[in-house]
């Protein structure tokens, strides 16, 4: 029975899927949305018996239909999931990045809720034959993999439609767009999440002396980033597209207590210019710790399956396994989670960057002190922002964590504070968001306002905002500094210290202890005195 597919966007990566598609048995491409006249053209070569159609409502009316493909340029991909929920329940394999916008995060989380049918996000990179060996291999020779090392040197981004992808806006910035590829490899390779991103990156070389529409383009082209994974693990990737040059494409290392493994990857075939005698060949390094005798592995790919694409052979790999998905015989391996995962770790890398901040955490679960948490992505302290007239405020909401106890090392002036000011203090604890959670989103124990202050007021004007509608419980677990309290831990929260309470009115109503934690609010006294506020306590 023959499978039929829904291809969404034919450029450059849309027609590798094509070619894939067309050596897999009894598949069929039915139906084409490709809007570029040139791209479509040279996609109907490819499969010549698909329909074209000038919009997605068409093509997702196209009977018989089985399964999508995403191949459109990346900033479209989030509104194109979502006219497919609305009009179809079909399997989609939809090409990274998942998203681009951090605000379209919210929307992929609803996507993801909404949408029934199985959703791969393609990750090539997972199944390049070469790749496969090592994943299989590298715990078995490192003894169990504690730094991973990518390194990718390359050409420059191409030439897209429209040249959408020389600029951060539509792509998401290289570290999304490009990189995304390796977080994913990152997370899956070492079974973990980040904890914290750190990243140096720029444009120094290429397309400065390109305009479009009176435009430069503003995509990065070099960069570092170090990540630090819960587990303890750790990881680098290093980017250079200025670097075509070079033998082979990408360099993975991973390092263990018993030794190292390495697979290093050629670029894709065509852009090859040097003499195809010496045109190299993927291969694995074995190096036992114990020995000085590195083990050499060649791993040949297979010529045609090499030639249908410029990714060492995944997309055809990926695809076979993506077809019994479809069919009904198989399970999706790179889900829509691991797909955010991906991007928003290069949004923090794109953000340490571009900000120039000393590092970032993904934001639901940090463990380093000195971590807060801002729009969705969290940052470290930058004591150039920490000024005296600047008064805390930490807001919840969402799948934020909750930062229970920081620490302010400035003296806090009470006046010359507007509402909507906020800046970096420090964390010691940090809740992360989960089941059991009071009615305030799906966050624990969120305090919207800690210090909230009107132009030149007073410290008998503070207003506070109020706990209520609380349902945890912390039992036996013993708090110090830098313990990240996980959503199934049970929080019991009481009410004592009334007479801080009644003095601060109902602004405190509800505040209490929780067992095991005293909830501080000797800050009050000092308050009231109209003494200079130096800290503020949440948990200690």
């Amino acid at each position: 029975m023959t499978t039929h597919y829904g291809m969404i966007g034919c450029g450059m990566m849309g027609r590798e899927h094509l070619r894939n598609i067309a050596l897999l048995a009894d598949t069929t491409v039915s139906v084409i949305f490709e809007p570029d006249a040139d791209m479509a053209a040279q996609a109907r070569q490819l499969a010549p018996d698909a329909v074209l159609v000038d919009n997605l409502e068409a093509l997702l009316a196209q009977d018989p239909l089985d399964c999508l493909v995403i191949c459109s340029p990346n900033f479209r991909h989030v509104e194109q999931l979502e006219t497919i929920a609305a009009g179809a329940n079909l399997p989609v394999l939809v090409e990274k990045p998942l998203f681009t916008d951090p605000d379209d995060l919210q929307r992929i989380e609803a996507f993801k809720r909404a949408y029934k049918a199985p959703v791969w996000v393609a990750m090539e990179y997972r199944y390049m034959p070469p790749m496969q060996q090592f994943l299989h291999r590298l715990n078995d020779v490192t003894g169990g993999t504690k730094m991973l090392t990518i390194v990718e040197h390359r050409f420059p981004f191409l030439t897209k439609v429209g040249n959408w992808n020389r600029f951060n806006r539509n792509s998401g910035g290289t570290l999304v767009e490009k990189c995304c590829h390796f977080f994913d490899l990152m997370r899956f390779i070492l079974d973990a999440n980040p904890a914290r991103v750190m990243a140096s990156a720029g444009q120094v070389v290429n397309h400065l002396d390109e305009r479009y529409d009176g435009e430069t383009p503003d995509i990065w082209d070099c960069g570092y980033v170090i990540v630090d994974f819960d587990n303890g693990a750790r990881a680098a990737l290093e980017l250079s597209m200025f670097a075509e040059g070079s033998e082979y494409q990408e360099m993975i290392h991973g390092v263990g207590p018993a030794g190292k493994l390495e697979v290093k990857l050629p670029g894709p075939a065509r852009f090859w210019t040097g003499p195809e005698d010496r045109r190299p060949v993927a291969r694995l390094i074995e190096s036992p710790r114990a020995s000085c005798n590195p083990i050499n592995i060649e791993c040949p790919i297979d010529e045609t399956i090499l030639a249908a694409g410029d990714h060492n052979g995944s997309t055809f790999h990926q695809h076979q396994k993506f077809l019994e998905v479809v069919r009904g015989v198989g399970h999706v391996e790179v889900t829509l989670d691991d797909g955010i995962w991906a991007v928003r770790m290069g949004q923090a890398a794109q953000e340490s960057a571009r900000r120039g901040v000393s590092h970032h955490s993904i934001g639901r679960a940090s463990k380093q002190r000195g971590v807060v948490e801002t729009g969705g992505l969290t940052q470290a302290p930058n004591h150039l922002c920490r000024q005296p007239q600047h008064c805390a405020r930490l807001s919840g909401g969402g799948d934020r964590p909750f930062i229970a106890l920081t620490n302010l090392t400035n003296t806090l002036n009470q006046c010359g504070v507007g509402r909507g000011q906020r800046f970096t203090v420090q964390t010691d604890i940090v809740l992360k968001p989960g089941a059991r959670m009071p009615a305030i989103g799906n966050t624990p124990f969120i305090h919207l306002y800690l210090v909230t202050t009107n132009t030149g007021s007073t410290p008998f004007t503070s207003r506070q905002q109020t706990f209520n509608g609380f349902d945890i419980i912390v039992e036996n677990i013993p708090i110090s500094w830098h313990r990240v309290l996980h959503a199934h831990h049970k929080l019991h929260i009481g009410r004592t210290l009334q007479a801080a309470i009644g003095l601060h009115g109902s602004g405190l109503m509800n505040m209490g202890q929780i067992k095991r934690l005293d909830l501080r609010l000797d800050i009050m006294a000092q308050h009231f005195c109209r003494q200079p506020i130096n800290k503020i306590w949440g948990f200690s």
